[in-house]
């Protein structure tokens, strides 16, 4: 794979792109990001002393079964918490703890 520019979702770069990565995550055995949250705390934990108790807006990226939203909710901060990942296995956990998931 090489660098597109303007890439569209019918390239056939894209496409095999694609292809790899539903296969490699069609059975990802042992994938800590797909059986449990992975303990993040120390990095929430700034995130909260960051916020001054203000409501953060997060995007996060590669979420995986993120614990931020929950941590956060937690921790008593407002949070409207966007996540992305390459793939749609944790759309059920994701989708009642984030305000939009993008896949």
């Amino acid at each position: 794979f090489g660098l597109l520019l303007d890439p569209r979702p019918t390239d056939p770069e894209v496409v095999g792109l694609r292809k790899a990565l539903d296969a490699f995550y069609a059975a990802p055995v042992g994938y800590a990001a797909f059986e449990h949250t992975v303990p993040r705390d120390d990095l929430y934990a700034r995130a909260v002393a960051l916020s001054g108790r203000r409501p953060l807006r997060v995007l996060e990226l590669g979420a995986g079964r993120t614990g931020l939203p929950d941590y956060l909710r937690a921790a008593g901060v407002a949070a409207e918490v966007t996540v992305q990942d390459v793939t749609g296995a944790n759309l059920e956990y994701l989708r009642p703890r984030c305000r939009a998931v993008h896949i």
